[in-house]
């Protein structure tokens, strides 16, 4: 959970359209956005560090090292066979 040393969540969620698309717009964002979890009646604040795509294989490959980490997830708009990974890092809460 957030408030804990060393944490990394995962979220994620279906993009596109439709009811479920919670990250529709999760291309949108760029190195250095903020994203802004809200968890427990607190808010965290976590700056993006890092955007990929890899292969769908079932994993996800992070940097471990990297404390108090957002990864957020969901479906390539441009491969179906590939996912977009959004790292980052929390600023405060």
């Amino acid at each position: 959970m957030p408030e804990k040393n060393n944490s990394i969540i995962f979220l994620a969620a279906h993009s596109g359209y439709g009811n479920t698309a919670f990250f529709k717009y999760l291309n949108k964002l760029t190195v250095g956005d903020e994203i802004i979890l809200k968890y427990k009646d607190k808010i965290y604040h976590y700056k993006i560090n890092h955007i990929w795509e890899e292969q769908k294989t079932g994993y996800i490959h992070v940097n471990r090292e990297q404390k108090n980490q957002l990864v957020l997830t969901t479906c390539s708009p441009q491969d179906i066979n590939k996912q977009l990974i959004i790292n980052s890092n929390l600023k405060e809460y």
